[in-house]
């Protein structure tokens, strides 16, 4: 069986990502000194391309949006922190940006040899059009990519 020595999970509080940090843990506790990271990344240019530009007066919305988008990845990470037993080292990250990019960074800058994620379901369809963080991972990057359904 495989071993991993440092796995990294995008955490957002789905289901599927809930899923996909359980799995982690899986394979944490057939590895030897296994580490965990528990990355939520706040998106907050997708966030704002969904509000007219003209009626962002001096910053106010963007930055309520962030802080808003800050406040609910710590509330994530904080029931995130719930599901791993307190015998897996794990860490918490919280980044701001676009996921895949910073999901990439994050697991070369972590040395990771594994990444473990949910799948957002959005169908082929959905999926081709909109994109995902798990397409983009899987064609990026240099690392196998395991995704949870």
């Amino acid at each position: 069986m495989l071993e991993y020595k440092n796995i990294i999970v995008p955490y957002d509080g789905t289901e599927n990502a809930k899923k996909a940090l359980r799995a982690a843990v899986q394979l944490a506790k057939c590895s030897e000194d296994c580490k965990i990271y528990i990355a939520s990344v706040c998106n907050l240019a997708a966030a704002m391309t969904s509000f007219d530009q003209t009626s962002i007066k001096e910053g106010s919305l963007a930055t309520k949006m962030s802080e808003d988008m800050e406040s609910l990845s710590k509330k994530h990470l904080r029931e995130a922190d719930e599901i791993v037993p307190d015998d897996i080292e794990h860490e918490m990250l919280l980044e701001v940006g676009s996921p895949g990019p910073v999901i990439l960074e994050l697991s070369e800058e972590y040395e990771c040899d594994l990444i473990v994620m949910g799948s957002r379901g959005l169908g082929q369809i959905k999926g081709l059009l909109m994109g995902s963080v798990s397409g983009y991972l899987l064609s990026r990057s240099k690392i196998p990519v395991f995704v949870v359904k």
